[in-house]
């Protein structure tokens, strides 16, 4: 292998290769269930990062919450050169902008998401639900970072989805256009491989 081949073989890693950034104090078994589904539902490899502080300014005490979109720039500031995306999982409560409280952000151009589990497993103790949770969720700022919107069809994760129950009773998975649009994508990025010699 030549020096040219090493450079496309790193940086084909490089693309397929989400950091994993935890906010704080994150649950390992969290972290854990993040890498395997972005590894058995995406294909993507996974590299865990170390814990990183959240800084306060994120905070506003008035609304017990943390910027969400300050802190998804944080976030990307994080991302390695040998990685291709990069999420960060929280275990605060989020805010966007008018929205009273998120459970995750993506941008839809540059490989970057947030989720929060503490929202997210509120008043939860089952650990299959806390993980269909956080799947939906996964699945849901996944569609975003590879450059789709909301759908509107109603079982699909890219669905803009209101309440726990909706979610609780919905199975994560995309609808058919969503998924085939994604698979096209994840595909796309998996096929660029070494070029032949």
């Amino acid at each position: 292998m030549d020096a040219d081949d090493k450079l496309a073989a790193t940086s084909f890693k490089a693309q397929t290769t989400v950091a994993i950034l935890p906010l704080g104090q994150v649950d390992e078994t969290e972290l854990e269930f993040l890498a395997y589904v972005l590894r058995n539902f995406f294909s993507l490899q996974t590299k865990l990062m170390s814990v990183v502080t959240v800084p306060r300014k994120f905070y506003r005490p008035k609304r017990k919450q943390y910027d969400a979109d300050q802190l998804l720039d944080y976030v990307l500031s994080y991302k390695p050169k040998r990685a291709g995306m990069i999420v960060g999982v929280f275990n605060g409560s989020l805010f966007s902008e008018n929205i009273k409280k998120i459970l995750g952000l993506a941008y839809l151009t540059n490989g970057s998401m947030i989720y929060s589990t503490k929202d997210l497993h509120e008043d939860c103790t089952d650990i299959s639900k806390k993980q269909k949770r956080s799947e939906w969720i996964i699945l849901h700022e996944m569609g975003h970072v590879f450059g789709f919107d909301h759908c509107p069809v109603d079982n699909c994760a890219l669905n803009e989805f209101c309440d726990y129950d909706y979610v609780d009773e919905t199975k994560p998975t995309y609808c058919l256009k969503c998924l085939e649009k994604i698979t096209i994508n994840v595909a796309k990025l998996l096929s660029e491989k070494l070029p032949p010699k």
